[in-house]
C-alpha cells in the first residue's frame, strides 16, 4: 500500500510540473520592465493575452507630444492647420518606431505643434534607449487600424466610418463594417476598441517623473489624457485619446498637451525573463 500511494503521488506531481510547464507568464494584468526613457525604466502591464501572444500598455505616461504636426498639405487643408488623424503617416508612430533619427512626413516642430510646446523633431526614435536584447524580444505586430471617413480610399475593408461614441464598448458595434488596413509596427498605441475590455483602473494613467517635467507651467498633473491610435471616423482630423478621467475625447493631432502610452507586443510564454510579475517585482530580461 505504502508502494502504491508513493507511486501515485509521484505521478500527480509530474502532472502538476507538466501542467505548470506550459503556462504562459505574461498573463493579463501582469507587469514587465523592459526598455528605458529619459533615464527611467518602462514599467509595462499586459492588458491583452491571446495566441501565445501578449500585448502591454506602458503602466504611466512616459511622454507628452504631439499626435502630429501640421503644415502637411497633402492631407487636406484641415489636416495642414491641425495635423492628421491618420496613424500611418504621423509623427507619432515614425518617432515610436526609430532607433535613432527619425524620418518625418512632417517634422513636430516647434512652429508645427500646439504653442511650440514639447517639440521633438531633433530627438531622437523611442527606441535608440533599448538595448540590443531589447529589441530582439519586441513581436512586430500586424494591427487593424480605423480610418477616417476622409482615407477610406486606402481601406483595405470597411464601408462605413467607426461610429464615434462616448461609451468604448459601444464604438465597437460597427468595427467589423469600419473603414480599416492593417499596418505592422513594433510600437504602437492602444485601440479604443480594445480598451473597451481593460478594467477601469488601467484606463486612468498617471505620469513618470519626466513626464512631470514635460508639463512645467500647467500646473501639478496627476493624471493626463493619453492619445489613441483610433481616429475620430467622422472628422478630417480629430483624434481619439482618453482624458484623465478614463473616458474617450477627442484631440487636435497637433495638440502637444496629450501624453503617450506605447503599446509593445511580447510572446506570452515569458521565456528569458525572471519575476513574479507584479508591480513590485515585475518580469524582467535575465543578465
Amino acid at each position: 500500500m505504502k508502494k502504491t500511494g508513493a507511486l501515485l503521488l509521484a505521478i500527480v506531481l509530474i502532472l502538476g510540473c507538466l501542467c505548470g510547464c506550459g503556462k504562459d507568464k505574461f498573463a493579463e494584468g501582469t507587469y514587465v520592465q523592459l526598455g528605458t526613457y529619459s533615464d527611467e525604466p518602462i514599467l509595462w502591464r499586459v492588458y491583452q493575452a491571446e495566441d501565445g501572444n501578449a500585448y502591454l500598455m506602458a503602466d504611466q505616461i512616459i511622454s507628452i507630444k504631439a499626435f502630429d504636426a501640421s503644415g502637411n498639405y497633402e492631407l487636406g487643408t484641415a489636416r495642414a492647420a491641425s495635423g492628421a488623424n491618420n496613424w500611418e503617416h504621423s509623427a507619432l508612430r515614425a518617432w515610436l518606431n526609430a532607433e535613432a533619427e527619425v524620418d518625418y512626413v512632417q517634422k513636430p516642430s516647434k512652429g508645427f505643434v500646439y504653442g511650440g510646446l514639447n517639440s521633438y523633431d531633433t530627438e531622437p526614435g523611442f527606441l535608440s534607449a533599448f538595448s540590443e536584447e531589447e529589441k530582439a524580444v519586441l513581436l512586430n505586430m500586424q494591427r487593424t487600424v480605423f480610418l477616417a471617413e476622409k482615407d477610406k480610399e486606402t481601406a483595405t475593408s470597411g464601408t462605413e466610418a467607426l461610429a464615434r461614441k462616448t461609451d468604448m464598448g459601444e464604438m465597437a458595434t460597427n468595427a467589423e463594417t469600419a473603414y480599416q488596413t492593417v499596418i505592422e509596427d513594433k510600437i504602437s498605441l492602444p485601440c479604443v476598441t480594445e480598451l473597451a475590455a481593460v478594467e477601469e483602473s488601467m484606463l486612468i494613467a498617471s505620469l513618470t517623473d519626466s513626464a512631470k517635467e514635460d508639463c512645467t507651467g500647467h500646473g501639478d498633473q496627476e493624471t493626463l489624457a493619453y492619445w489613441t491610435i483610433t481616429p475620430n471616423g467622422t472628422s478630417d482630423f480629430a483624434q481619439c485619446v482618453i482624458n484623465a478621467q478614463g473616458e474617450i475625447s477627442d484631440a487636435e493631432p497637433r495638440n502637444s498637451c496629450i501624453g503617450v502610452r506605447p503599446v509593445i507586443c511580447l510572446n506570452a510564454s515569458g521565456k528569458g525573463f525572471t519575476g513574479d510579475g507584479t508591480a513590485e517585482n515585475p518580469f524582467m530580461l535575465k543578465k
